[in-house]
């Protein structure tokens, strides 16, 4: 496919300035990727997926004896056809999973073949594949922009973040229940209209090991942090952190991480300046931030 491109690994050295680039191309069966990969870790794994020349998706995964893998799911499962880059993620047992959107506006979760269907949900794949293919939307009948959903796990619960196709934030919580079963898929919630909050620019983010936070950027350009006091109980409430620090407006997707004691949210300012939100984790709800340019 026209703009497709190599993916290369990079490692730091002995030295924080001595760095090796070795390409991918072998690893993934002499595939370039279309888009951006996006890679989880965990136990020693490193797994990444991605939209690969042919359209299909693509995983590599490398375990923590050095063995590696790749699958062309689309192929091993007929799955439908990503309209915009996957996301991964680990379950609470670390098997790989990957979710995106598809080109008819689907939400879509590739598993563990060994899983059965979460109750309301289409099931797709065949009977030999080692992965099954669940259309989330079949039951949050809600659809997606083609974008990128966020994933936040903690413990057997999980939370998806993700814009639909008018520009809302929706989360749709999911819970495990045992080992190699797909998790039951929650109600989703259009959290843009529970908070009476702005549609958004940008996909939502979530924060690693959170599942009642996460962030958005909305049209007219602030940083808005959205929280529930206790997951999946609470009400969202949101505060606009851009206002709150008096920043410029952002145009770029956001990125979340945290540290513990603190969530930072980084976005690019429309004047393409680095801002750096801050927040406490013990006053989520009480939105506690700060700003560095």
């Amino acid at each position: 496919s026209s703009g497709a491109l190599p993916l290369y690994e990079y490692t730091s050295g002995a030295t924080a300035s001595t760095w090796s680039t070795q390409p991918l191309a072998g690893e993934l069966r002499g595939h370039s990727i279309l888009g951006s990969a996006h890679g989880i870790s965990g136990d020693g794994e490193v797994a990444l997926v991605a939209r690969i020349d042919n359209d299909d998706l693509g995983l590599y995964v490398k375990n923590a004896s050095g063995t590696t893998s790749f699958h062309d799911v689309t192929a091993l499962t007929r799955a439908p056809r990503a309209g915009a880059d996957p996301n991964i993620f680990l379950d609470p047992w670390g098997n790989v999973d990957v979710i995106y959107v598809s080109t008819r506006d689907r939400l879509v979760l590739i598993s563990n073949a060994l899983a059965r269907s979460p109750r309301h949900a289409n099931i797709a794949g065949t009977s030999n594949s080692p992965y099954v293919v669940t259309d989330l939307t079949a039951a949050s009948h809600v659809p997606m922009s083609p974008g990128l959903p966020s994933v936040a796990v903690s413990g057997m619960s999980a939370e998806i973040f993700d814009r639909s196709s008018k520009g809302d934030a929706i989360a749709i919580p999911m819970q495990w229940h045992q080992l190699s079963i797909t998790p039951q898929v929650g109600v989703a919630t259009n959290v843009t209209l529970a908070t009476n909050s702005p549609t958004l620019l940008n996909d939502p983010v979530g924060i690693a090991g959170i599942t009642n936070a996460f962030a958005a950027t909305t049209r007219a350009g602030h940083v808005e942090f959205f929280t529930q006091a206790v997951a999946n109980v609470s009400p969202w409430s949101v505060s606009d952190v851009s206002a709150l620090n008096a920043s410029g407006t952002s145009s770029g997707p956001l990125s979340a991480a945290t540290n513990g004691p603190q969530i930072y949210v980084a976005s690019l300012s429309s004047s393409n300046h680095a801002q750096l939100f801050s927040i406490a984790t013990s006053s989520v709800s009480s939105t506690t931030v700060g700003l560095s340019r």
